[in-house]
């Protein structure tokens, strides 16, 4: 019965899948850029100037924009190089995409009379200065937000009109994987590049229908002049995160994003980590094979995440950087710190005339990342105590754990049990005792604790019990 109805479950959500997939409005496909006009800002160096050279062997009129006149004319001598045929124009525009916007339409407008309408924006300027938040300069926070987000605005406001009167058009924006994931030094930067994503979000939505679509790119630390910059202020923690997701080279990425680019995908995406979280923060929908996974795979993505997450952490620590969480009050002074006791509970049910008992104990050791929980129950036989004089009372207090809180101490008189734990670790079992107290002759026997239960769970989702 449970296999019919998951049959029918699955079936159903596969049939919603292809409906909103073969819903969804067809993109044109492009094999080259013949004859079209492909605009690259920060198309200098870097990302941007392999993405000119790959639009330029596609068949493309390109147009590098940048600042330094220098690096725009080694450049466009590279392009040239890389260009099909003789006919194609290539040239660049010394312009500051953060400049009034006036400035930077005219420019546009100018460059579109000289060379062609524009057929593709590729928005590669952009910068990146680490720090923690509260320790950076307020000029470069507000330079970051200027050339990574108005610098992207602008442009794009300028060429959609054209586009979408044309009914064609491609723009690319370059974010960056920290549009994906908030990532400690980065937190300027990402305000950034997260505002990009929302503004390629909506603009997904705004531009159905039009023949205009657009391709937000995330790539990942990328072997550029610009990363070279960027090393120069990232603080321990952040070079130790970015440098665990390996180092892609431009000519790639830059390749990689004009070709996704071309066959209308909506997300440009490198390596494992990209894929993953595309698919995880991604909100579009690009692909079937895209919309299966997230529905088939989703539980199972985000534990590979919180394993990446887990994996970040443990090398913050194992550098000395952070420290556990505190549990309970008793918060960690030092590093490496140890596991702490969350919470203990004893019990103890003695028989009538106290001839033998049955004593529970259970306790729950956390640490920042697992959780152990174990339960004990001890059974005591009768004990024995004659005194020379009668049966006399005697007073035995139990020792406590190593590193627990004090056990309750225990009165033994007539047939009181009597355990002792002395020198004995939290996890080895008791051993037997034979006691004598002044003159009192006390023989108690304690078996080893026979365990219940035991669990274990950590923050990964996973758990284990015994």
């Amino acid at each position: 019965m449970y296999i019919i109805i998951g049959i029918i479950i699955f079936a159903i959500i596969l049939g919603l899948a292809f409906a909103v997939y073969y819903s969804s409005e067809k993109q044109t496909v492009y094999t080259d850029l013949k004859g079209k006009h492909v605009l690259v800002t920060g198309g200098s160096s870097g990302i941007g100037k392999a993405a000119a050279v790959e639009a330029a062997s596609l068949g493309a009129h390109v147009t590098v924009i940048g600042r330094d006149v220098t690096k725009l004319t080694s450049a466009v001598t590279e392009i040239i190089a890389k260009r099909t045929d003789k006919e194609q124009k290539i040239q660049y525009a010394a312009l500051d995409v953060t400049s009034d916007y006036n400035a930077i339409s005219k420019c546009l407008s100018e460059l579109e009379t000289s060379v062609g309408p524009i057929f593709m924006l590729i928005n590669s300027a952009g910068m990146c200065i680490c720090g923690e938040f509260d320790k950076m300069k307020v000029e470069d926070i507000k330079q970051m937000i200027d050339l990574n987000y108005f610098g992207t605005a602008y442009p794009t406001r300028y060429v959609l009109p054209g586009m979408k009167q044309r009914r064609e058009g491609i723009v690319v924006f370059v974010a960056s994987e920290a549009a994906l994931l908030g990532i400690y030094g980065y937190s300027a930067y990402s305000g950034g590049k997260w505002a990009v994503r929302g503004l390629a979000e909506a603009l997904f939505m705004e531009l159905l229908g039009t023949g205009v679509r657009l391709t937000l790119a995330f790539p990942p630390d990328t072997d550029t002049p610009g990363l070279k910059n960027e090393n120069l202020t990232k603080p321990k923690e952040t070079m130790l995160i970015s440098g665990s997701g390996g180092l892609q080279s431009a000519d790639m990425v830059g390749k990689k994003m004009i070709h996704d680019a071309l066959i209308g995908r909506k997300y440009s995406v490198f390596g494992f980590s990209g894929n993953m979280m595309s698919l995880l923060f991604c909100g579009s929908i690009d692909s079937l094979s895209q919309i299966l996974v997230q529905i088939s795979c989703m539980g199972l993505l985000r534990t590979i995440m919180l394993v990446l997450f887990a994996c970040v952490a443990s090398v913050y620590q194992a550098a000395g950087i952070i420290a556990p969480v505190a549990y309970g009050g008793y918060p960690y002074n030092n590093y490496p710190a140890q596991p702490a006791i969350a919470s203990q509970q004893s019990n103890i049910l003695r028989s009538p005339f106290n001839l033998g008992q049955i004593s529970t104990y259970s306790k729950a050791i956390d640490t920042p990342f697992s959780s152990v929980r174990k339960s004990d129950v001890r059974v005591s036989n009768p004990g024995l105590a004659v005194g020379r004089l009668g049966l006399a009372p005697a007073y035995h207090g139990l020792p406590a754990y190593h590193g627990l809180a004090p056990v309750a101490t225990a009165y033994h008189g007539v047939a009181a049990p009597l355990v002792s734990h002395v020198g004995v670790s939290p996890y080895a079992a008791p051993v037997a005792k034979v006691a004598t107290a002044g003159g009192l002759l006390g023989v108690a026997y304690s078996a080893a604790p026979a365990v219940s239960h035991m669990t274990y769970s950590n923050g990964l989702g996973l758990t284990y019990a015994w």
